[in-house]
Parts: C-alpha cells; sequence; structure tokens
C-alpha cells in the first residue's frame, strides 16, 4: 500500500527475479507500507534493487510542520548565537536569529532546510543548516464510517528520553550548554485511533481501510489517498499496515453488506475493540441495573444476566444513542430469536434494554388508583368501628 494522489489509478510495481535459465517467476506486488514511497519505480523486466537512499529514509522529512511543534536549528554548532529552539506559534512562526518571525506551517523539515539554507547564504558562506523536531504537537485525526464512535480525535505522540549517557551529544543553543539525549518516540497509528473510537462494529469491512492526508508542497500538494489491508494486521500480525497518523488524516471503514464476525472477534482479542461494554437492564426484570457484558451480547444475553424477566412483562424496548447523536428506540420481540438478528441484535456500549409491563399490571394499577379512594374509606371505617 502507497500512498497516492487523487486520481484514483492504480499502482503496480512488477518485479521480474531470474531463477533459473529456462525458468522465470514473476512475482506481482503491491507496495503495503507507507515508507516504500521513497522507492523508485522500478523499470520493467529489470531485477529487484534496493536503492541506497533507502538506508537513509526518514519519516520526519516528510514531516508537516505547524502550530506547537518544537524544532531545534543549529545553523553552525560553532556558532552557538544562531542556533536556537523555536516552538512554532499559533499564526505558524518562529523566532529565528537575525531574520526574527518567519513563517514556517505547512513546510517538511526538508523544505524549511532549504528555504533557511537559502536565506542564511545572505549573511553566512555555505552555511549546512540542521533541523531537529523536539516536540511534536498533538495529532487530530478524523475517523468515520464502522466505528463505534466516529469523529474527532486527538492523540499525544509519546517522547521519552534514553537514559545512556553514552547517547548524549553535546549542543550549544543561545550561548549555553544544551545536553539533549536520544529521545524515544511512539507515534498513534490507525489501530490507536480505532482503539480510541470504540473499534470496529460487526459490520466493519477493514479489508479496505481508506486513509486521505495532505501532501507535502515538494510532493505536489494536495490531498493523497491510500487503501489499507487492515485486516492483516489482526489477523497475522503484520503491523506493517499499520501505518503512522498524521495530523489531518481523515480516515473511513466502510460498511460491509454482511457481518464481519469473525474479524470482531479477531479485533477482541488483539485489543483492537474492548471485551467487555456496558449495559443497563431496567423494568420487569429480576435483578435490573448496569450489566458488563461481552462485545459479542445480545440483548436476550443481557436479560439472562439480569436473571430473567418477571412473569406479567410487556414489550422489550431497546434504546440507544446512533451515530448522528439521536436516541434510537426498536421494540423487540420477546420469543428467542437468532443472535444478531432484527429482534435479537448485538449490545453496544451504553444501550439501555427497557422491559415494560403487561396490561395486565397497568389495568391493575389503573384499578387500584381508580379504587385506592374508596379502598381508604373502607379502611377508616372499619378502625372507626373496631375502636368503638
Amino acid at each position: 500500500m502507497i500512498f497516492k494522489k487523487i486520481k484514483f489509478k492504480n499502482f503496480k510495481f512488477i518485479f521480474n527475479l531470474t531463477l533459473l535459465a529456462s525458468t522465470f517467476l514473476n512475482l506481482v506486488a503491491k507496495s503495503d507500507s507507507l515508507d516504500n514511497q521513497n522507492l523508485k519505480t522500478l523499470k520493467e523486466n529489470a531485477p529487484y534493487k534496493i536503492d541506497k537512499n533507502y538506508l537513509e529514509k526518514n519519516q520526519d522529512l516528510d514531516y508537516i510542520l505547524d502550530t506547537g511543534d518544537k524544532i531545534q536549528i543549529i545553523i553552525n554548532p560553532e556558532l552557538p548565537e544562531f542556533n536556537t529552539i523555536s516552538l512554532i506559534d499559533i499564526n505558524g512562526t518562529i523566532n529565528i536569529p537575525r531574520f526574527n518571525r518567519v513563517y514556517v506551517a505547512g513546510l517538511t523539515i526538508n523544505e524549511l532546510r532549504n528555504v533557511l539554507n537559502e536565506k542564511y547564504e545572505e549573511i553566512l558562506n555555505k552555511p549546512d543548516i540542521e533541523i531537529v523536531i523536539n516536540s511534536y504537537r498533538p495529532i487530530n485525526a478524523y475517523i468515520y464510517g464502522e466505528v463505534e464512535s466516529p469523529g474527532l480525535y486527538t492523540l499525544n505522540v509519546i517522547q521519552e528520553k534514553i537514559n545512556n549517557d553514552l547517547l548524549q551529544k553535546q549542543k550549544y543553543i543561545n550561548n549555553s550548554s544544551y545536553n539533549q539525549k536520544n529521545k524515544f518516540q511512539k507515534f498513534p497509528t490507525i489501530f490507536d485511533i480505532i482503539r480510541k473510537a470504540g473499534g470496529i462494529t460487526e459490520y466493519s469491512n477493514i479489508e479496505k481501510i481508506i486513509v486521505t492526508r495532505n501532501n507535502s508542497f515538494s510532493n505536489g500538494g494536495g490531498k493523497i489517498r491510500a487503501e489499507i489491508n487492515f485486516a492483516e494486521v489482526i489477523k497475522t500480525g503484520n503491523y506493517e499496515n499499520n501505518i503512522r497518523l498524521r495530523d489531518g488524516d481523515y480516515i473511513v471503514i466502510e460498511k460491509s453488506k454482511i457481518p464481519t464476525l469473525g474479524q470482531f472477534s479477531m479485533a477482541m482479542k488483539s485489543n483492537l475493540n474492548p471485551k467487555f461494554i456496558s449495559v443497563y437492564v431496567s423494568g420487569r426484570v429480576e435483578s435490573p441495573g448496569e450489566k458488563k457484558v461481552t462485545r459479542l451480547s445480545t440483548v436476550q444475553d443481557a436479560i439472562v444476566l439480569s436473571g430473567g424477566t418477571k412473569a406479567l412483562k410487556g414489550k422489550i424496548n431497546l434504546i440507544r444513542l446512533n451515530q448522528n447523536g439521536e436516541l434510537e428506540k426498536l421494540k423487540i420481540s420477546s420469543n428467542k430469536r437468532k443472535r444478531g438478528s432484527k429482534n435479537n441484535p448485538y449490545l453496544k456500549d451504553g444501550d439501555i434494554i427497557y422491559i415494560g409491563k403487561s396490561p395486565f399490571n397497568i389495568t391493575s394499577e389503573i384499578l387500584g388508583e381508580i379504587l385506592d379512594p374508596f379502598g381508604q374509606l373502607i379502611q377508616g371505617l372499619s378502625i372507626y368501628e373496631a375502636l368503638n
């Protein structure tokens, strides 16, 4: 899988490998990793080669800077007065020595380095600027479609310092000594945002997750799109397709025409989906209240967990907050039905099951209310006669 400009064309890499003088094996494969973007398209019928630039690959070079990123700019290690650490402000600008504030939002590290080299050539001889991201802004990404709670989510980049003195590098920033240890960084992925959105549904088509993201100016700008087979991640543990998220990513999980219960079950085993959800059962059951059930539980399962219904009961109602933020009310037959059917649906977190009263219960209560004044009068007369 690779990201491609939105022109809706299919890209294929064709690799021919000679096994024997008289036998050829043609392998046709689609690249399944964002990382393969830096590999040049190989000529047809050419042997498979890895370009030397692959060894110098760095995802940060294509990272698009914006408000909240803190970057370290080293103009010259021997001229500490030119070196600085800057936080990109709300206006997308940073302050650099001799040139004050400059606009950098929307540029990659490579792009910023190139324009700063050009800028500092006005006052320095052949500057060779180094730029490092000291801390990353939180990632805001959208996820829609077949997840439990679609919407906009904010995920943080986890950054930890490695406590190893041998890995320290001495830097001189703003006339002061700055000791920077190598940092371990964990970036949020497709897995993380699906999990934060409550996991997939029983109708999620995770074999075709569409990710749309911002493209850098150097690569043509605009938007790029990729289709990801995420099923491989939870089926085989092939985390190559569990791509790193970028700020502004737009993720869509399409709906399958039939339930994908096998994938749904694997999602729980892989911790993509929480194993348990909370529902509330009330009304004509023996033990009403909040119940923790597994993600593949149905309405009937929750009723059984609540001790079953009482002898006199009415309709079963399922109340659910749908993806549009509206309350949805479903009337369900009390007869046992196939799991996942209309009358015995799978539960979602926050569902409310209410078992109403039977017509007999309602009639009895109405009669009780009507006869209540007379009952009190008769009871009062009996007490009066007893006292006299």
